[in-house]
């Protein structure tokens, strides 16, 4: 055991180790103090370079502007015909062989690209969170031969394009631009062309912003330029902004309907790449394509059929390699050495008449337009299906028709009918018949409609636990009312 002595030789000694360790603490906080400040003037000085960057670019830009302005290139003040002679694009009148007419808007593509910005009070917060600029993009699209893509800026501020093509970026940043809304040219071969910018009002139609604007810069490297109604290329002017709003004050009103903004350029791009030289004008009429039309008249006449259902009763005729192509399921029963494939007979008795035949329409015409005409004439049918009975008494005449369609679809494995109907059938869904669509979409392993059910369940709960649907629910399908506890407690399941 140590002694007193020796216990007061050590408390001396740890005090003086003490005290050298609150000195070096001391050093070290003022070393971080100063390093925190030479961060700070770090960060400083680099805004200050950009500043120069931006400062610079701003003035060659405007230099190689005047340039082309002096050039007759581009200005305010155009000339009226461009030095260079565009090939004529005539056509000769019959009967005239003296008269020409030239028609320069054969040389114009006109499309137009509509841009949803669904989170659009989200936006600005993507600086905070990415760290860059909270400039939002479209996907690209083209006009003729020519690339674009739409940006939005809620500041608007300079447009940040370096890195946005995807395809081939040589980190070019294109001139000093702002603004708030603009179609962006990705292109370094020139650009002529008419734009107009509409937003959708909360209503459901567009309304244009701004008046009809031209570019022609034939003979400039257009790439990524950015062209839009309150488009500055100085860094000191302010854009107006879509109707003169702000982005807070976009956000509250008639133009952002569920945090969700809408827009549309409508462009027309005139191309040399379309010029022809004068020639015949050609009076070809090709007809339009009349495939489902006549595989349809094919199964109405019932010519050259070999194979027939019994379908509640009634007798429908079919063509077996028709049959045969479109489901592989068919074509097991129709060649696989079963009675079907020898008879040339199925019944079927799960399936009222009128919803195979809407069936039939599909495999026939792969045409969802004359789907729905089938189901029109299965909404009148007083045949219904048997095991669907439940489903049909929740939910209207067109729901039910989905319903019955959906189930023969995943019965024969048509995907793409099945799909469709899954997609229709999402639309269709309220409090009394979503506990019948969500055995259904159980049953025919319906991935995305059982999500939509249960998505309504959750959020309308009060109202489908009162109906009779749920109460069946509960009783006869305990692993859909557990599928559906664990989905309200946020559980994947």
């Amino acid at each position: 055991m140590a002694t007193v002595d020796e216990l007061r030789v050590q408390i001396a000694s740890a005090q003086g180790d003490l005290q050298l360790k609150r000195q070096r603490r001391t050093e070290l906080i003022e070393q971080h103090r100063q390093a925190a400040e030479r961060q700070r003037l770090r960060r400083e000085l680099d805004g200050v370079h950009s500043q120069v960057r931006n400062a610079q670019a701003e003035i060659e830009f405007m230099h190689n502007e005047n340039l082309e302005i002096d050039a007759d290139r581009t200005g305010p003040f155009p000339m009226l015909q461009h030095a260079k002679e565009l090939p004529a694009l005539a056509v000769r009148q019959k009967g005239q062989s003296s008269s020409c007419k030239v028609d320069y808007r054969k040389a114009v593509t006109k499309d137009s690209f509509e841009w949803t910005i669904c989170g659009f009070s989200w936006l600005p917060l993507a600086e905070a969170q990415w760290g860059g600029s909270a400039l939002a993009r479209s996907s690209f699209f083209s006009v003729s031969h020519e690339k674009f893509c739409v940006v939005y800026h809620p500041y608007r501020d300079q447009f940040e394009l370096c890195g946005m093509d995807d395809e081939a970026d040589d980190g070019a940043r294109g001139p000093i631009q702002r603004g708030s809304l603009a179609v962006v040219h990705f292109d370094e071969e020139g650009l002529s062309f008419r734009f107009k910018v509409f937003i959708k009002h909360a209503d459901g139609h567009y309304v244009q912003w701004g008046k009809s604007q031209e570019a022609c810069y034939p003979e400039r490297n257009t790439y990524k330029w950015a062209f839009g109604p309150d488009m500055t290329y100085s860094s000191m002017a302010v854009p107006e902004g879509i109707f003169g709003l702000s982005h807070e004050e976009l956000l509250h009103s008639e133009w952002v309907t569920d945090d969700t903004l809408t827009v549309k350029f409508e462009l027309e791009v005139f191309s040399a790449y379309e010029m022809r030289s004068p020639q015949k004008e050609r009076c070809i009429e090709v007809s339009p394509p009349c495939l489902s039309e006549n595989m349809l008249s094919l199964l109405k006449d019932e010519t050259y059929s070999d194979v027939t259902f019994v379908v509640a009763g009634e007798l429908v005729k079919a063509h077996s390699p028709i049959l045969a192509a479109r489901s592989e399921v068919l074509g097991r029963h129709l060649g696989s050495g079963m009675k079907e494939s020898v008879t040339k007979e199925i019944v079927i008795e799960d399936c009222s008449a009128a919803t195979f035949r809407a069936f039939l329409v599909f495999l026939y015409s792969d045409d969802f337009a004359f789907v729905e005409k089938a189901l029109k004439a299965a909404e009148g049918s007083r045949d219904a299906d048997a095991c669907m009975n439940n489903a049909a008494q929740h939910s209207g005449t067109r729901t039910a028709s989905l319903q019955h369609l959906l189930a023969v679809s995943h019965k024969y494995q048509v995907s793409r009918l099945l799909h469709w109907c899954e997609n229709e059938l999402c639309d269709c869904i309220s409090a009394d018949s979503v506990c019948a669509m969500l055995q259904q979409a159980y049953l025919y392993d319906a991935k995305e409609l059982e999500s939509v059910c249960l998505d309504f369940i959750a959020d309308h709960m009060r109202e489908v636990s009162a109906t009779r649907g749920f109460a069946e629910l509960a009783k006869d399908w305990p692993a859909l009312l557990r599928k559906i506890a664990l989905y309200n407690a946020g559980i994947d399941c």
